[in-house]
C-alpha cells in the first residue's frame, strides 16, 4: 500500500510541471469588419493550438480567416479558413475549426482573426501555448 502511495505521489509531482507550463485563454467577442489581433509569447519551443467556434445556424455563410504572424514572417500565413472543410466540422448548431501549429521557436506571435463577409459574427476563440 505504501509503494502505491509513493508511486501516485511521484506521478502527480512529475505531471504537475507539464500541466503548469501550458496557458489556455478563451475569448468571446463580436467579430466585425475590422477583425481582431491577439499577441502571445511562446516562452520556449512548442506548439500553438487555435480553436474557433461560432453558430452555423445564425451565420451559415460566415467566412472567418485566422492567420498566424511569426517573428520571421510578419505578414503571416492563413492557418484556418472557416469555409475549408478539412479544418472545420459541424457539431450541432456550431461550426468548430481547429489548428495545431507545432515546432515553433520561442518568440512573440500574432493571431489575426478577420471576417471576409459583411455580417458581424459572435465568435469564441481559444488559444493554447507553452507559457513558462
Amino acid at each position: 500500500m505504501r509503494r502505491l502511495a509513493v508511486l501516485l505521489t511521484a506521478v502527480v509531482v512529475l505531471a504537475f510541471p507539464a500541466v503548469a507550463v501550458a496557458k489556455t485563454v478563451p475569448y468571446s467577442f463580436i467579430l466585425g469588419k475590422h477583425g481582431r489581433v491577439f499577441t502571445l509569447h511562446l516562452a520556449h519551443t512548442g506548439r500553438i493550438r487555435i480553436l474557433l467556434r461560432y453558430s452555423r445556424i445564425r451565420h451559415p455563410k460566415a467566412d472567418i480567416i485566422i492567420s498566424l504572424a511569426t517573428p520571421t514572417d510578419p505578414d503571416g500565413n492563413v492557418v484556418i479558413d472557416s469555409l475549408d472543410k478539412a479544418s472545420c466540422t459541424n457539431a450541432g448548431d456550431a461550426k468548430i475549426c481547429s489548428a495545431y501549429i507545432s515546432g515553433l521557436p520561442a518568440g512573440r506571435y500574432q493571431v489575426r482573426v478577420g471576417l471576409e463577409t459583411k455580417v458581424r459574427v459572435i465568435t469564441h476563440l481559444t488559444l493554447s501555448w507553452p507559457a513558462v
